[in-house]
């Protein structure tokens, strides 16, 4: 895996090209402050003038604390930034995407969601209606800091010396509630859809009685809006379905750094055979579901 492909996933690189078949989005380029604030201090500090009394966030989330007089430099820095004209004028900005997408969002970086930081928000969900939940969120979780200090750890080629620069934007995605049963993973292998996985851990009875459709779906999907069009000829994506319609959710490297889910990337890399139970495959494409209640994330 290059840098490139890395680069192809970033959520700027592909949504005008899939805009009609993704969710509603806006993409604010992230100023220099906003980066260095997700990535300064261990203690979660927002900024005072943006906590309003709504502020949905759970009784076990970690210690939130006013910028504003504290003597140690990492509070310090932060109350530097906090304060400075450019955060100030972001968060402005940010407020007035929330409102226009309807006053609740999905937000993430150029890669990842802050999903790993979701116990940390009322009901253990992303949806967003302010601008200090989007902080809690993002300063809270560990998917966000690995965006910004090394995306491309995993790159075969990386220099330390000649790493690209990366634009980092925050992505503010309009609220849709999806159902998990819709969810899946789908993985492309040198232009070949070779494999796709229920994405939710938790068993749902008719996704097995429905494989034959969600394949075919979803290969009809792929064929007409990805194959050929996506630069690169390997990689994932992940869908949502209905009984009457399928939306694009995101792009991720066909590499380790991307969760098999059902499969594992030795199967996936063809290290290892993909062994198959041949009620797995239709059309070609191995499908796999969690089996069985109490049976979930079984791998072979």
């Amino acid at each position: 895996m290059t840098e490139q492909n890395i680069l192809n996933c970033s959520f700027q690189s592909w949504y005008k090209n899939y805009e009609k078949i993704t969710i509603k989005s806006a993409i604010l380029k992230a100023p220099p402050s906003f980066v260095q604030y997700l990535l300064c201090d261990e203690s979660v500090f927002l900024p005072d003038h943006s906590v309003e009394s709504e502020t949905r966030t759970s009784s076990s989330q970690p210690a939130i604390h006013d910028h504003r007089d504290r003597s140690s430099g990492a509070a310090s820095t932060t109350s530097r930034l906090l304060s400075c004209e450019e955060f100030k004028d972001f968060e402005v900005y940010a407020k007035q995407i929330i409102k226009e997408l309807g006053g609740k969002v999905f937000p993430k970086l150029n890669w990842s969601s802050p999903k790993d930081a979701s116990w940390v928000a009322f009901n253990s969900s992303l949806c967003c209606q302010n601008f200090s939940d989007i902080c809690l969120l993002m300063k809270s979780s560990n998917f966000i800091t690995h965006d910004l200090s090394e995306p491309f750890k995993a790159c075969s080629n990386s220099n330390t010396d000649s790493l690209p620069a990366v634009e980092y934007v925050l992505v503010l995605r309009e609220w849709v509630d999806l159902a998990p049963s819709g969810e899946f993973r789908c993985f492309v292998k040198e232009g070949l859809l070779i494999a796709i996985s229920q994405r939710r851990n938790q068993f749902f009875p008719f996704i097995q009685k429905d494989r034959l459709s969600i394949v075919e779906r979803t290969k009809a999907f792929y064929e007409k809006y990805i194959m050929n069009k996506f630069p690169d000829k390997s990689v994932c994506f992940d869908l949502h379905m209905t009984s009457n319609k399928i939306l694009l959710i995101d792009f991720n490297p066909f590499n380790h750094i991307t969760d098999g889910l059902l499969f594992t990337w030795a199967e996936l890399s063809g290290e290892e055979p993909l062994d198959s139970k041949s009620e797995e495959v239709v059309h070609g494409v191995t499908f796999r579901a969690v089996p069985a209640e109490g049976n979930q994330r079984v791998r072979p």
